[in-house]
């Protein structure tokens, strides 16, 4: 609980999740939305409203399209299949014409958060370049703040990464301008740099993207890879204390015409924190598995030529990689096994980009071992799930424009999440495929429009009856209208029901100084917020979070009652 008064300072298999191949095209209904979607997310932004589909469908969703938004993006789910979203947010390029950014989102450049529930997008962030100007502006999932963010570029940026840990902690790794960082946090987030690399980088390149994994123990690891001028280092980074220990995993040999470091992918396969990585030099995927206190490396699992955009899965003692090699994607399962070769891809000019418009794969596992896999080519992102047999492409609609797709599924293999970047927009954008019955989808609106709270007889306030207690719904309050007595204190109890973040705090009037507040927390969570006495009189009351759609009148009324008229607007 938190009071705060005063100014402020697997079961199911993935057969659930894939085509369903004897009936007519199911997803029309997603169709015409993403074609709603496309059409504005370039101008202004549209309302908000929350749709429903029916039957196995894909759905895409625009997730945030303020400024130039999705660089460098991960997905994760939580134990209840709660969807994450990790991504760079950088202002919009020179000439474009800007959206005006909504209080309380993220101060740019950040290395933004964002999920969907109930219906509504959620966007935060786990850093942001500066401190909000005042202490209204609450940004959900309090960023750290981290001044050298300032550097970060389109160039610059190189990848996120996140990790969900069973409690619900969200470990988050990225690379950009000022070396590798770390963010954990739940409702508040705390960020520290893991290795600098002694001068700003401005052209992504000398540190690849970073890969970061929950190790048996519950503490996080984080891979990359490095130029040095002996080579390129792979490299693990651990929690020690107060500090990160950063260990060399393998070296391997600079080579004319080898493209900059990839990506370095970590998971835990059988209770092991194990890296794996491509070397130009030998045509090999390796992998370096941790033994006691040191990493024993076998520099050649599979055979790979020229391997590009790598990604693993883990799921107890299996483990697969995904990349791409000699015009195709390709899955390897890494304990023995043949490569399963995927569609013949065309990468084209993409294939030498580098930092967080590289192409790559991705690797999603559920709860019972069965595996999906992203890729990108010259027509967009794809999803397939891996089968004995090969890749069993999933359709997906409104994903032709689409670069650098992440993956992931829910624990019991109901639902898919796709994320993927839009260059050409500087959007966000996040995929669901799953039974969409009875389940809301988020429309693309980053606040949604002010909604009417629940009923109220009379004014505010009009017969003098105490209402001290209110409860949240999505984005709403249940109420616009509270009542307390005048001249004593009194306590609000707030209920969010919930895992949204919100508060409750009053105000002398909208916009005017803070009486009493909440801290922000994510629900299911009960508040009290204690308040001094006041006259008689209305005041007002909101969400931090969401002033736009969470606010009502607090009528502070006399013995002989009648406050004035007044709600939520």
């Amino acid at each position: 609980m938190s009071r705060r008064s005063g100014p402020r300072g697997t079961t199911r298999r993935l057969a659930s999740i894939r085509p369903d191949v004897t009936s007519p095209i199911r997803p029309r209904l997603a169709l015409l939305a993403v074609l709603a979607f496309l059409a504005v997310a370039c101008t202004a932004l549209p309302q908000a409203e929350v749709r429903y589909g029916t039957g196995v469908t894909f759905v895409p969703m625009v997730a945030d399209a303020i400024d130039d938004v999705g660089l460098g993006v991960d997905v994760a789910v939580d134990a209840q299949g709660q969807p994450f979203t990790t991504y760079f947010g950088l202002p919009a390029p020179e000439g474009a014409i800007a959206v005006t950014r909504p209080v309380n989102t993220a101060f740019l450049p950040a290395v933004q958060l964002t999920t969907v529930a109930d219906g509504i997008f959620v966007r935060g962030a786990v850093a942001q370049v500066q401190d909000p100007p005042a202490p209204q502006y609450v940004v959900p999932f309090g960023p750290q703040t981290v001044p050298s963010l300032e550097g970060l570029t389109r160039e610059s940026a190189g990848a996120t990464a996140i990790a969900i840990a069973g409690d619900g902690t969200k470990h988050v790794a990225w690379t950009g301008n000022d070396g590798v960082w770390y963010a954990s946090g739940t409702d508040r987030f705390t960020a520290e740099p893991v290795e600098a690399p002694g001068r700003p980088i401005r052209q992504a390149g000398p540190i690849g993207p970073p890969s970061i994994v929950v190790g048996p123990d519950g503490d996080p690891w984080i891979a990359y890879q490095v130029v040095t001028p002996r080579g390129v280092e792979v490299r693990a980074a651990s929690r020690s204390g107060e500090r990160w220990d950063v260990e060399v995993v393998a070296r391997l040999p600079l080579c004319p015409g080898c493209p900059p470091p990839g990506p370095a992918p970590i998971a835990v396969v059988d209770q092991t924190p194990t890296v794996v990585f491509a070397d130009p030099a030998s045509d090999a995927i390796g992998v370096a598995r941790l033994e006691g206190s040191t990493w024993a490396v076998d520099g050649a699992v599979v055979s790979a030529t020229d391997a590009l955009g790598l990604s693993v899965a883990a799921h107890e003692s299996d483990a697969w990689a995904a990349y791409y090699a000699e015009g195709a994607v390709w899955v390897a399962p890494l304990a023995g096994g043949s490569p399963i070769e995927g569609p013949v891809v065309e990468l084209g000019a993409a294939a030498t980009s580098t930092g967080a418009l590289a192409p790559r794969t991705d690797l999603a596992t559920d709860g019972e071992g069965n595996v999906v896999v992203a890729w990108q080519d010259v027509e967009g992102v794809h999803l397939a799930a891996v089968g004995r047999s090969g890749l069993e492409p999933i359709e997906t609609i409104g994903t032709e424009s689409g670069v650098t797709p992440a993956v992931a599924v829910a624990p019991d293999g109901s639902t898919v999440y796709l994320a993927w970047y839009e260059p050409g927009s500087g959007d966000l954008f996040l995929g669901m495929r799953g039974k969409a019955e009875g389940v809301a989808l988020a429309v693309p609106s980053p606040i949604p429009p002010p909604t009417a709270a629940g009923p109220v007889a009379g004014p505010c306030g009009e017969d003098g009856k105490p209402i001290l207690e209110i409860v949240s719904s999505g984005t709403t309050f249940t109420s616009s209208c509270l009542v307390a007595p005048a001249d004593e204190p009194f306590t609000i109890t707030y209920e969010n029901p919930e895992p949204i973040l919100h508060n409750i705090a009053v105000y002398v009037e909208q916009g005017g100084d803070l009486i009493a507040g909440t801290e922000p927390q994510t629900g299911p969570v009960t508040q009290e917020l204690d308040v001094p006495a006041l006259e008689a009189g209305e005041y007002f009351f909101q969400c931090d979070v969401h002033p736009t759609t969470m606010l009502g009148t607090l009528a502070v009324v006399g013995k002989g009652g009648g406050g004035k008229g007044g709600g939520g607007s």
